[in-house]
C-alpha cells in the first residue's frame, strides 16, 4: 500500500524518459514522413510533364507510319514497316482446322522446323494435327558465334546443330520433307537483308534463303532437292511476329470474322498488322526524357523500343533510381548490380506488388520511391504501346485480335490486362493463349511460341502444296 501511495522516484524518472523517447520517435517519424512526401512530390513533378511525350498521339502515329508523311519523313523517324502477306498461310490452316472440327480423328502431318535467333538455333521434328496439336518428338539447339561467314554452306554448318540432318531425316514421309524456317531478320523478296548475319553470299542477292537451305539440306545426303518444301517466313522482323500468330491457329475459329494478327513485347517490341511487320524500335519521332538520353549506356538514338520493352527499360530504370535513392544505400548499390533484364523484372514486381529479390534492408522511404518510379515506367510503356497500336490500326475496319508473345506480356498478366483496358472501344483485343504443344522435349521448347509457329508454318507449306497439286 505504501508503495502505491509513494511511488519510487527512480520509476517515475524512467516513465518520463520513456514518454520523452516516444515523443521523439513520433517526431522523427513525422519528419521522415514529411521528407518522404516532399521527395515523392519532387519525383512525380520530375516525371509528370516530360517523362511521356504527350504529343505522340494515335493520329500522329498514323501520319508518321502511313501515306500522310513523305518517304523522307518516314525514314527520318525510323519508320520502315516490312510488307509481309501471311494470308495464304492462315487461310490454309483455317481450312485444315475446319476439317478437323468435323472429325474425332484429325489428320496428322509429319514436319520439321528450324528457328534461327541472333546467336542460337533450334531444330525439331514431329507431328502436327489439323486441329493445331503439336507433338514434338526430337529437338536440338545450338549457340553459334556471330562472325563473318564467307559462304552459305559455312554459315548453315555453323548455325545448325551437329544432328541437324539426323533430325530432319526423321521427318521425311513418303519421300518428301516439309521444313518450316523462321529467321530473326527481314527476308525481302526471298533474300536476306544485310545487317544481322555476316554472310555475303546470303545478303548480296545472288541466292534466296529457300534455295540456299534446299541446297544445304540436299547436300547432307538425306533427300533430293526437288523433294524438299521449305516454308520460309516472309519479310518478318526480329522476334518473329508471323509465327506468333500461326502458333495459335487452333483458336482461329473462335474469332471468325475478325482480323487475326500478332504483337510481341519482350526484349523488343513489334507487331504484325494488316500485312506489315512494324518494329517499335524503328520509331524515334518523339522527345525522350533526360533519363533515356543521359545514362552511361545511352545510345545515340532513343527509340520507342527503349521505352516500351525489355532490357533497355531496365537500363534506364537503374539510372533513374540512382537519382532518387542515396547512392550509399545498400539497396541502391544492389539495384545498380542488376542485369538490365532483371532490372526490368524489378520494375514490374514493384508496380504490381509482387515480392522482389531486393534485400530486407529496403527502407519504407526507398520502397515508396522505387514503387512510384517503377509505376511511372510501366505507365509510360503502356501509353506508347497503346498509342502505337491505335495509330497503326486507325484506318482499319472491323475488330482486331492480336495474339501476344514476349516476356513482358506473358509473365505480367496485370500489364496485359491494363493494355487491354486502355484499348477498350478501340476494336483491338490482346489475347494470350497457352500453346497446344506436347512431346518428349524440354519445357522450354513446349513454351517457345516462335518454334510452335514455325511448325505451323511447315504445315501451311504442305497444305498449300497439296492444294496447288489438286488444282493443277
Amino acid at each position: 500500500m505504501d508503495e502505491i501511495c509513494n511511488p519510487d522516484p527512480a520509476s517515475d524518472t524512467e516513465l518520463r524518459d520513456k514518454d520523452h523517447e516516444t515523443v521523439n520517435h513520433v517526431r522523427r517519424f513525422t519528419l521522415n514522413a514529411i521528407a518522404l512526401q516532399k521527395k515523392l512530390r519532387g519525383l512525380e513533378a520530375t516525371l509528370e510533364t516530360t517523362f511521356i511525350d504527350s504529343s505522340i498521339t494515335p493520329e500522329k502515329i498514323a501520319y508518321d507510319y502511313r501515306e500522310g508523311s513523305t518517304e523522307k519523313e518516314r525514314t527520318a523517324k525510323g519508320v520502315v514497316p516490312f510488307k509481309a502477306d501471311m494470308s495464304r498461310h492462315s487461310e490454309a490452316l483455317s481450312k485444315a482446322l475446319s476439317r478437323a472440327r468435323k472429325t474425332d480423328n484429325p489428320k496428322k502431318h509429319k514436319v520439321a522446323a528450324g528457328s534461327l535467333g541472333g546467336t542460337n538455333s533450334i531444330i525439331g521434328e514431329g507431328t502436327i494435327s489439323e486441329n493445331g496439336k503439336k507433338d514434338i518428338e526430337t529437338e536440338s539447339s545450338k549457340k553459334f558465334e556471330d562472325k563473318q561467314y564467307e559462304t552459305a554452306e559455312e554459315f548453315w554448318q555453323a548455325v545448325f546443330p551437329a544432328d541437324f540432318a539426323e533430325i530432319l531425316s526423321k521427318s521425311i514421309e513418303d519421300g518428301k520433307l516439309y521444313f518450316g524456317f523462321t529467321i530473326a531478320h527481314p527476308v525481302i523478296d526471298g533474300f536476306l537483308r544485310e545487317g544481322k548475319y555476316n554472310c555475303p553470299e546470303l545478303t548480296d542477292g545472288s541466292v534466296t534463303i529457300e534455295d540456299s537451305l534446299k541446297d544445304y539440306i540436299s547436300a547432307q545426303g538425306i533427300i533430293a532437292k526437288e523433294d524438299i518444301n521449305v516454308s520460309v517466313n516472309i519479310p518478318v522482323a526480329s522476334n518473329d511476329t508471323i509465327p506468333t500468330c500461326l502458333a495459335h491457329f487452333d483458336r482461329f475459329d473462335e474469332y471468325e470474322g475478325k482480323h487475326l494478327w500478332s504483337l510481341i513485347i519482350g526484349t523488343g517490341a513489334n507487331a504484325y498488322i494488316n500485312g506489315s511487320v512494324t518494329e517499335f524500335g524503328d520509331y524515334c519521332g518523339f522527345k525522350p526524357h533526360y533519363f533515356d538520353t543521359e545514362q552511361p549506356t545511352a545510345e545515340d538514338t532513343v527509340t520507342i523500343d527503349h521505352i516500351v520493352a525489355g532490357g533497355k527499360m531496365g537500363d534506364t530504370f537503374k539510372f533513374a533510381a540512382s537519382h532518387f535513392v542515396d547512392a550509399n544505400d545498400p539497396v541502391a548499390k544492389e539495384i545498380q548490380k542488376l542485369s538490365n533484364d532483371d532490372a526490368t523484372k524489378l520494375v514490374f514486381d514493384l508496380t504490381y506488388g509482387e515480392s522482389t529479390n531486393l534485400s530486407e534492408n529496403l527502407s519504407m522511404e526507398n520502397n515508396s520511391l522505387l514503387k512510384t518510379l517503377a509505376k511511372r515506367f510501366v505507365e509510360r510503356s503502356i501509353y506508347y504501346a497503346v498509342t502505337i497500336l491505335k495509330g497503326l490500326t486507325m484506318d482499319i475496319e472491323g475488330e482486331i485480335v492480336l495474339f501476344v508473345d514476349g516476356s513482358l506480356l506473358t509473365k505480367n498478366q496485370k500489364y496485359l490486362a491494363k493494355i487491354n483496358e486502355e484499348l477498350t472501344n478501340s476494336g483491338i483485343e490482346l489475347v494470350f493463349s497457352e500453346l497446344n504443344m506436347t512431346g518428349d522435349v524440354t519445357d522450354k521448347i513446349k513454351k517457345d511460341t516462335t518454334f510452335a509457329g514455325t511448325i505451323a508454318l511447315a504445315l501451311a507449306g504442305k497444305l498449300e502444296e497439296e492444294e496447288a497439286e489438286k488444282a493443277a
